[in-house]
Protein backbone atom coordinates (compact mmCIF):
# COMPACT_ATOMS: atom_id res chain seq x y z
CA UNK A 1 0.00 0.00 0.00
CA UNK A 2 2.99 2.22 0.84
CA UNK A 3 1.64 4.12 3.37
CA UNK A 4 3.03 4.53 6.15
CA UNK A 5 3.01 3.66 9.93
CA UNK A 6 4.04 6.49 11.85
CA UNK A 7 1.14 5.95 14.77
CA UNK A 8 1.58 2.02 14.72
CA UNK A 9 3.89 2.57 17.78
CA UNK A 10 1.54 4.35 19.96
CA UNK A 11 -0.94 1.63 18.99
CA UNK A 12 1.21 -1.10 20.10
CA UNK A 13 1.77 1.01 23.50
CA UNK A 14 -2.41 1.81 23.78
CA UNK A 15 -2.90 -1.55 23.66
CA UNK A 16 -0.15 -2.73 26.28
CA UNK A 17 -1.45 0.03 28.77
CA UNK A 18 -4.87 -1.47 27.91
CA UNK A 19 -4.12 -5.16 28.74
CA UNK A 20 -2.61 -4.36 31.77
CA UNK A 21 -5.19 -2.37 33.08
CA UNK A 22 -8.21 -4.71 31.89
CA UNK A 23 -6.58 -7.78 30.90
CA UNK A 24 -5.23 -9.96 28.33
CA UNK A 25 -8.49 -10.39 26.35
CA UNK A 26 -9.32 -6.50 26.29
CA UNK A 27 -9.25 -5.15 22.33
CA UNK A 28 -8.94 -2.12 20.86
CA UNK A 29 -12.21 -1.26 21.90
CA UNK A 30 -11.00 -1.41 25.14
CA UNK A 31 -8.38 1.49 24.63
CA UNK A 32 -11.85 3.80 24.29
CA UNK A 33 -12.08 3.27 28.26
CA UNK A 34 -8.46 4.27 28.92
CA UNK A 35 -8.96 7.05 27.11
CA UNK A 36 -12.28 8.12 29.29
CA UNK A 37 -10.38 7.61 32.68
CA UNK A 38 -7.54 9.75 31.34
CA UNK A 39 -10.24 12.54 30.23
CA UNK A 40 -12.05 12.17 32.94
CA UNK A 41 -15.06 11.38 30.87
CA UNK A 42 -17.62 8.94 29.37
CA UNK A 43 -18.20 8.12 25.86
CA UNK A 44 -21.71 7.55 25.09
CA UNK A 45 -24.51 7.67 22.78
Amino acid sequence: MGVPMVVGAVVQQMLAVTNAKYGPNSDFTSICRVVEGWGGVEVRA
